[in-house]
């Protein structure tokens, strides 16, 4: 017998109901669409994720650095996950 999977783990690590991760790719997709929204996209990495820091750099600005740069990931992943429309519903 195959037991459907109700829960699937997010880009940010935590578990929730496949529908609700479906609803949440999908609402990042629709927002991040259009062209608008891709340079929304754009800008956040050229802030974060592209941003490289010369030294010196005290610890709290490095930490800083880093949670905008998983957060801009977080997003990224949900944008690709929607345009593939996943995780699917019904665990398949």
């Amino acid at each position: 017998m195959v037991q459907k999977t109700t829960k699937a783990v997010g880009p940010d690590g935590q578990t929730r109901e496949i529908k609700i991760e479906h609803q949440l790719n999908e609402a990042f997709m629709l927002c991040f669409k259009d062209k608008a929204g891709e340079n929304c996209l754009n800008w956040l990495r050229s802030i974060t994720t592209n941003k490289a820091l010369s030294s010196p750099v005290d610890t709290n600005t490095l930490m800083h650095l880093e949670g905008a740069r998983w957060l801009v990931g977080i997003i990224s992943q949900r944008v690709d996950l929607g345009r593939k429309g996943l995780p699917k519903l019904g665990g398949r």
